[in-house]
This record gives structure tokens, sequence and C-alpha cells, in this order.
């Protein structure tokens, strides 16, 4: 992943609640008709193709209209009554990881349960990548922040918690969640085998140092509870996990990106949520 073409690309935004909501509910009217400055329109865009809602060309993906369907207020199952908004973040978190150049900068180079200043963030961007400027790398920083501050990454999910002192950020603390919707695991173990090419993978290669992608990597989310959601989706059909007599195998289907989402989010499991 190239991190100097991508890092300043947010024009120092971050993917807000409230804009990716009003973009929901309002898909083919909110991205010409808001509120918003030029630059956060263009920054939103770019966050959108990065979370894997927009196409290149800026049209909905099969990933957000499924999602336009899931916040319809006459939905029975509506994001704020049954789904909650960690469902649609996860996923948009685990999309980033492989997309956004400087999510994935953060999830590579700091440990879960750790905590770093602004200045260490910065210093270890430039300490790998010292041909991005000084303006790129704090516009991708405050990009990063924004994000986390105004979405549930950091309220409820903790994937980067800031410490403040008023308004200024003492510390970033990469702590990670063990509350993740089962599906966005699901949805995070798929990308990953189609990332490796291949449909069987163990328990014990997602906790490898080197692994890239997954739900240890990405979310934080231990073993013990990785194998509790194993367990969850095999139930469902949604694959096949072995975990007895020293086993940790984990068999999935066959699926592309359109076919997961149907498995996924088809009517009749809408109820198992």
């Amino acid at each position: 992943m190239a991190l100097d073409k991508g890092f300043g690309k947010y024009l120092t935004f971050g993917l807000r609640n409230e804009w990716l909501f009003s973009f929901l509910n309002d898909p083919h009217n909110y991205l010409s008709t808001n509120n918003l400055g030029n630059k956060q329109v263009d920054s939103l865009k770019a966050w959108l193709k990065d979370s894997g809602l927009l196409n290149t060309k800026l049209e909905h993906t099969k990933l957000c209209k499924t999602f336009i369907e899931l916040v319809k207020p006459e939905n029975e199952s509506a994001i704020y009554e049954k789904f909650d908004d960690i469902l649609i973040w996860g996923i948009i978190w685990n999309n980033l990881y492989y997309n956004s150049p400087l999510i994935n900068f953060y999830l590579e180079n700091f440990k879960w349960n750790s905590s770093f200043s602004k200045s260490e963030f910065e210093t270890a961007i430039k300490s790998k990548y010292n041909e991005i400027s000084e303006r790129t790398i704090q516009g991708g920083i405050n990009s990063f922040l924004n994000l986390t501050e105004n979405s549930p990454l950091s309220s409820k999910l903790r994937f980067a918690v800031l410490e403040k002192d008023g308004n200024k950020i003492k510390k970033i603390k990469k702590i990670g969640s063990d509350e993740i919707h089962p599906k966005v695991i699901a949805y995070s173990l798929y990308k990953y085998a189609r990332e490796k090419g291949h449909n069987n993978i163990t328990v014990s290669e997602l906790y490898f140092e080197n692994v890239n992608g997954g739900p240890a990597k990405i979310f934080g989310l231990n073993k013990k509870n990785l194998e509790l959601f194993l367990r969850w989706l095999q139930e469902r059909d949604i694959l096949k996990a072995d975990l007895i007599a020293g086993l940790d195998n984990i068999n999935l289907k066959t699926l592309n990106e359109e076919e997961l989402i149907d498995l996924l989010f088809k009517t009749k499991n809408q109820s198992e949520m």
C-alpha cells in the first residue's frame, strides 16, 4: 500500500458519524445537498470509497445499498434498534484496513493495549516514510483523530481512545474491543481469506505478529472470544470451525463480496441479530 498516495487525501477531516448516517438516510442527495464545505465533501467521498460504500465512479456498492436498507426508519431492524451503529462501523473499520493507508499504518505499527502521543504517532510515520511532507503527515493524523473522536470507533469500540486535557490530546490508547458484532467477525474472516486466496485458515495464524488482516489485527479481538464467535457463526451455517481436540481450523464458503453480504444480511437472519 503506497502511503504517500493516500495519507493526506482526507484533507484533515474524519468520517463523522453524523455525515455517515446523513448519507445513508439520504443516499441520492446528501453528497450534493448538504451544509458541508467543498473540502469536507471531498473528504467524505474519499472516506466512503475507502469504506467500501462507493466505487471509483461514486456509485453505491452492494454493501452501501445493504446499509441503506438497514437504517430505513420503516425497517423493523433499523440500525439504532437491533443492529446498532457498531455493526456498520465494524465493517467500515475492517475495510479501511485494506483501503486506507492511514488506518493501515495505525493498525500495523502500534500494538493493541498500548498508548502513545500525537508526536509519537508523527515520529513513527517519519521514521518509516521520510519522503512524506510534514504538512501531509499532520493532515493525516488530524483526519485520524477527527475520525475516531466523532464516531463509535473511540467511544464504543475503543480502537483509538483519546485521552485529553481540555482540548489537547495527551494520549491515543489502542485498546480494542470484544464487543464486536459476530457478523462483522465473519465479514473480516472472509475478507482476510479472499486476500490470501484460499478458504481454509486457522485461528492460530490470525494471531501471528505479521498477519495481514483478520479480526485479531483489525479489532484486537482475543482468541477465547474469537472462538465463541466462530461457534455462533457455525450454528448459523456461515462457516465451519473445527475447535476440538487441539484443532483450530476455519473453513469458509467460496463467496465473492456480494454473495457474502447476501449471506450475512438476508432477511431470515435479521431476527437472530
